[in-house]
C-alpha cells in the first residue's frame, strides 16, 4: 500500500455502492472525480465537483508524507439516488469529464452498449462501454482544436471568473483538449430473473472486486455449493465472473 511504498502525493476520489434491496445508489465524491447516471440516453444524475478555485480540487493525502493542507473523507459530498433497471452508471476521473461533455458520453455509451450487447454478455458490454469512453476521452485530450468542457471552463475563468487565471487569459478564447490520466468504470443496472437464479446454482464467482453483499453471498454459496439468495438488482460491471456448473 501507500504507507509501505512511502509515496508522496494526493488524489481525488469517488465511491459508489448499490443497495440491491432498495435500488438506491449511494455515492461519495471528493474533488473532481465524478459519477453520472444515464437513463435511456438522458442524464438523470451527476455529482458536483469540489474545488477551492478553478483547477484546484479537494484532495486527500497521506499525512505521513505530505507537508500540506489536505482534505479527509469527511469533506466528501454524499448523495443517494434511486436507480432503475437499464440505467447506466459511469464513474471516472477528471480526465474523462474534462474532455467529454455529458451529451457526448451519453451518445457514445449507447453506441458502445449496442455494439457490446451483440455478444449477449452483460459484463462484456460494460467493459466495451468503459473502454470506448476512455479511448475517446484520450483522443479528445490530444486534440489541440477541440472544444472540451475544460476549455469552456477555462475560458469562463478568464472572461469574468475572477480567479487566478483571469489575468493570464485576458479574455482569450481557450480551446483544445486537456491531457490527463483517464480512468473509467461503467456499470449497467440489471434484474436477475428466477430462471437465471436457478442457472447460477453451484456457480463459481470471482468476488475479489465485487460489492460486499455479493462477496457475502459468494462465500455462503461456496460453503453450500449453491447460490440460494441472488439479489434481484445487480451492477453489471464485467468484474463479476459467473460460470454455471455442469450437470
Amino acid at each position: 500500500g501507500v504507507l509501505e511504498a512511502k509515496v508522496p502525493g494526493s488524489a481525488t476520489m469517488v465511491l459508489a455502492q448499490l443497495r440491491p434491496e432498495t435500488g438506491v445508489l449511494e455515492v461519495a465524491n471528493l474533488g473532481d472525480a465524478g459519477l453520472r447516471v444515464f437513463r435511456k440516453g438522458q442524464l438523470v444524475m451527476k455529482t458536483t465537483d469540489q474545488q477551492y478555485e478553478f483547477d484546484m480540487p479537494y484532495q486527500m493525502a497521506c499525512r505521513e508524507f505530505v507537508d500540506m493542507d489536505y482534505n479527509t473523507p469527511m469533506d466528501a459530498n454524499n448523495e443517494r439516488f434511486n436507480v432503475e433497471e437499464g440505467d447506466w452508471i459511469i464513474a471516472g476521473s477528471d480526465g474523462l469529464f474534462d474532455n467529454m461533455f455529458d451529451k457526448e458520453i451519453a451518445t457514445l455509451q449507447q453506441e458502445a452498449a449496442n455494439k457490446g450487447s451483440e455478444a449477449g454478455d452483460e459484463y462484456f458490454t460494460a467493459q466495451v462501454v468503459a473502454r470506448a469512453l476512455a479511448e475517446r476521452a484520450r483522443r479528445y485530450s490530444k486534440d489541440p482544436l477541440r472544444m472540451v468542457p475544460y476549455a469552456v471552463a477555462l475560458e469562463a475563468e478568464g472572461t469574468g471568473g475572477g480567479g487566478p487565471m483571469s489575468s493570464v487569459l485576458n479574455h482569450a478564447r481557450a480551446v483544445g483538449g486537456k491531457p490527463d490520466d483517464i480512468t473509467v468504470v461503467a456499470a449497467r443496472v440489471t434484474t436477475v430473473k428466477k430462471s437465471t437464479q436457478k442457472a447460477l446454482s453451484g456457480a463459481e464467482m470471482d468476488s475479489r472486486i465485487a460489492a460486499k453483499e455479493m462477496q457475502r453471498i459468494a462465500e455462503e454459496s461456496i460453503k453450500e455449493n449453491a447460490i440460494r439468495n441472488v439479489p434481484k438488482t445487480l451492477l453489471s460491471t464485467g468484474t463479476i465472473k459467473v460460470k454455471a456448473s455442469k450437470k
